[in-house]
């Protein structure tokens, strides 16, 4: 961010610029709010982490906890998902060594553990703030995805 403000990395149409800031800003804020689980003494089950790693740097972290439970299934939301700050620059102006689609790795990743080691969950529910993680999440095969504001 202060590479932007500072003018370091040069973005010239006003709405990209808008849309990266405000997109740094909430992964700030996520990794702050992540931060916090980090810090406490206590530890709860049932929040877990997920790392998607590419060349052995973390690109993407999400972050999931146990939702409600049915009588016929369980569900995990996905809170938060954060990228490496870097990754989001280059991907938005499209600069070279940006890696594309890796929060579509991660939820993989996430499915897959879920289908390996939780065979009880039955539902995946997140609140989407991205249009290319909503559509990305539609190929996937998820159903009634709608984005936030």
């Amino acid at each position: 961010m202060n590479d932007i403000e500072s003018g370091d990395i040069s973005i010239q149409n006003p709405e990209l610029k808008s849309h990266i800031k405000s997109t740094l800003n909430a992964n700030k804020y996520y990794l702050e709010t992540s931060f916090r689980d980090f810090e406490s003494d206590t530890i709860d089950s049932d929040v877990k982490y997920y790392l998607t790693k590419y060349h052995d740097n973390t690109v993407v972290i999400t972050r999931t906890e146990d939702g409600i439970s049915t009588t016929h299934y369980d569900t995990v939301d996905i809170d938060l998902v954060m990228s490496n700050p870097d990754n989001i620059i280059k991907n938005s102006l499209s600069m070279e060594g940006g890696i594309k689609r890796a929060s579509v790795e991660n939820i993989k990743n996430i499915i897959r553990d879920l289908r390996e080691n939780s065979s009880s969950v039955g539902r995946i529910e997140a609140y989407v703030v991205s249009p290319i993680l909503e559509s990305n999440l539609r190929r996937m095969g998820f159903q009634h995805v709608q984005q936030g504001c």
